[in-house]
């Protein structure tokens, strides 16, 4: 699995023109400390590496296979990965740990640095990622192969479109009006978690780099993957 250093950094979250009040009011936020995320999400072979099973609907016996994005899991399935993960044998040897990227994370490495709508800017096209009107011959019907798009400025793939992502934070619609603005946690508690990146069957307005929604932590969809955070120390 290879991770980039995404450096410490202020960014503005959100969007206030989307028309979508739960993606608002923009606002500002520092995250303090530099951290590691992998540059695309794990793929079915690194889930079934680590957990000896692939729950992936688009597999290999279904047009997807082993560079596919994993998805068909749940928000505590990818929780259990990272912890599994965080403790083989190597893992320990070099103190590392793994964990979901909370939602400012996500969006700050999405970002990239740019105010954009996208990270390639204001219009995804084709050329920039798998969404349901790219006019790829797997729009709209399934993922495609990680890392198949240009990386953004942080050197990461597959932020806009192919699956969606889990982040670590409860989904609240309100919480943009009293997030804290160094490293915002997340609300304390909720009932589904935030879901972030758009997917494969989705149009370009859902996988702008503000765009969120929530998902029922126990429900699976073949849209859902993710990516993950390493800690060292």
């Amino acid at each position: 699995m290879t991770f980039v250093r995404v450096p410490a950094g202020a960014f503005r979250m959100g969007d206030d023109l989307s028309g979508r009040s739960f993606e608002g009011p923009v606002h500002e936020v520092r995250i303090t400390r530099p951290f590691y995320i992998s540059v695309v999400p794990v793929t079915q072979a690194q889930y079934e590496a680590v957990k000896g099973k692939n729950p992936s609907k688009f597999n290999r016996h279904h047009g997807g296979g082993p560079d596919h994005p994993v998805e068909h899991v749940t928000w505590d399935q990818a929780f259990r990965f990272c912890d599994k993960l965080a403790r083989m044998p190597d893992e320990q040897v070099h103190r590392r740990s793994y964990r979901l990227p909370t939602e400012a994370e996500w969006e700050y490495a999405c970002r990239g640095g740019t105010t954009t709508d996208y990270a390639c800017g204001d219009k995804l096209t084709g050329r920039d990622a798998l969404f349901a009107t790219s006019g790829h011959k797997l729009a709209g019907k399934s993922t495609c192969p990680v890392a198949q798009f240009p990386a953004n400025a942080y050197g990461l793939h597959d932020m806009h479109g192919n699956v969606q992502e889990w982040v670590n934070d409860w989904f609240d619609e309100y919480y943009y009006f009293d997030s804290p603005v160094p490293d915002p946690p997340g609300p304390k508690t909720g009932h589904l978690r935030v879901v972030r990146g758009g997917c494969y069957g989705m149009l370009p307005i859902d996988c702008r780099s503000a765009a969120r929604r929530g998902h029922a932590t126990d429900s699976a969809s073949e849209t859902i993957g993710f990516r993950v955070v390493m800690d060292v120390g």
